[in-house]
């Protein structure tokens, strides 16, 4: 009852102060520039933006040093007053608590306030082909090929986890085999799927010599177009189950993951999913599910291409 009392306070009563908020600011500032420093998550960066682009999905979350320096003390109040209010606020706990208890202490310390949800409307974004090469004093070039996919709510969501395992997770999967195994061009070579509430993005990254980067597309492509014509075997579909439900129990071992996938669960699908359900769903997956998504979702249409390039 105690952390309870404290942290309600904090979220419902945070006091702004000019010169705490200038020292947040520039912890901010220093860590947006260690990430452009960083060409392997500045490129994401930059493919969200494109992937993305005329929507709020693809801003980065920090900001930019420009939007910071403009971010005023009234405006951190008024977004506060807004949104951090008891109809927008989400309690997950999790641990050896009892239910009841704290839903009469969620009662106590959030029923009071008022109740200003602001009705903003989440537009699902357009997607397009667009590219975006971008020259900075690096040693190696970063090139990302990337699409918007599904998202979390879709019923095809955990079939695209193991098709995405198969093609670019892991040592074993098909881009690591033939980009870095069979042809050496890279040593960091993956793909990688992100769900947000209506759709998802789907980033195949490769990080090659300058010189290698239109022979590592067009492998990338010609990975694309395989998974589409080449059967899924019976033998990478059993990995990719294992290795999908291995990291999901893995994860329950974490008290804040149990935690955070609550409140997820409560935020984005407005229900519970327990570990037996999401490992029910895995095991459902059949191949006629990643035959008819390699098909439909591991094509070039709309296929964005971001690229990173020493100077």
């Amino acid at each position: 009852a105690a952390t309870f009392d404290l942290l309600s306070d904090i979220v419902v009563n945070p006091v702004f102060k000019a010169n705490e908020i200038s020292k947040e600011r520039q912890i901010i500032v220093e860590e947006i520039k260690s990430y452009e420093d960083d060409p392997e998550e500045y490129i994401f960066d930059l493919a969200d933006a494109v992937v993305f682009s005329e929507s709020n999905l693809g801003n980065r979350i920090d900001g930019t040093v420009e939007s910071l320096k403009k971010i005023k003390i009234n405006a951190l109040d008024n977004f506060h007053k807004s949104n951090y209010t008891p109809d927008n606020i989400v309690v997950a706990v999790a641990g050896n608590v009892n239910h009841n208890a704290v839903a009469e202490l969620a009662e106590k310390y959030f029923q009071s306030g008022e109740h200003r949800r602001n009705g903003r409307i989440k537009a699902t974004p357009s997607a397009a082909a667009r590219q975006k090469t971008v020259y900075k004093p690096i040693q190696q070039a970063h090139l990302i090929l990337g699409k918007q996919t599904i998202g979390d709510s879709h019923r095809d969501k955990y079939a695209m986890q193991l098709l995405n395992i198969i093609f670019g997770d892991g040592l074993s999967s098909r881009i690591y085999q033939t980009l870095r195994e069979k042809e050496g061009l890279a040593y960091t070579v993956f793909s990688n799927l992100s769900f947000y509430s209506d759709c998802g993005s789907l980033y195949l990254y490769i990080a090659t010599d300058k010189d290698n980067v239109q022979k590592s597309e067009d492998l990338l492509l010609l990975e694309l177009s395989k998974l589409a014509k080449n059967k899924i075997t019976k033998a990478e579909l059993s990995r990719a189950r294992e290795q999908l439900k291995t990291s999901k129990i893995l994860e329950y071992e974490s008290m804040s993951a149990r935690m955070q996938n609550l409140a997820k669960n409560q935020i984005i699908a407005k229900r519970y999913e327990t570990l037996a359900d999401m490992i029910n769903a895995i095991d459902q997956v059949k191949i006629d599910d990643l035959a008819r998504l390699a098909a439909e979702q591991y094509n070039t249409d709309n296929l964005c291409r971001i690229a990173l390039l020493p100077e």
